[in-house]
């Protein structure tokens, strides 16, 4: 992850976290502790802990030496895209 990557952390209210940095990583949290464990063997956000949570950021001291600060999305999402035009020939037909 490079500095100004897009990450999508969650933290649902069963104390599993989901992880997105293009890897996907699964894992728990336990008081200020992340476990995780990503597809695509990517360790070096295996473990971190949360060093401050407060207002829109979340900051992040992972073992591999990173400190990563992420903000809080908006709480809506942007609506989806307008329906897809349909109609368009198949593969096996093209015209």
């Amino acid at each position: 992850m490079a500095d100004g990557d897009s990450v999508v952390l969650q933290i649902l209210s069963s104390q599993r976290v989901v992880m997105t940095l293009p890897d996907r990583c699964d894992g728990k949290v336990s008081g200020t502790t992340l476990d995780l464990t990503c597809d695509g063997g990517e360790s070096d956000y295996a473990h971190g802990t949360i060093k401050s949570a407060s207002g829109p950021g979340l900051t992040v001291s992972w073992d591999s030496g990173r400190t990563v600060k992420l903000q809080r999305m908006k709480d809506e999402l942007p609506p989806p895209p307008p329906k897809q035009p349909t109609g368009f020939p198949s593969a096996e037909d093209p015209f």
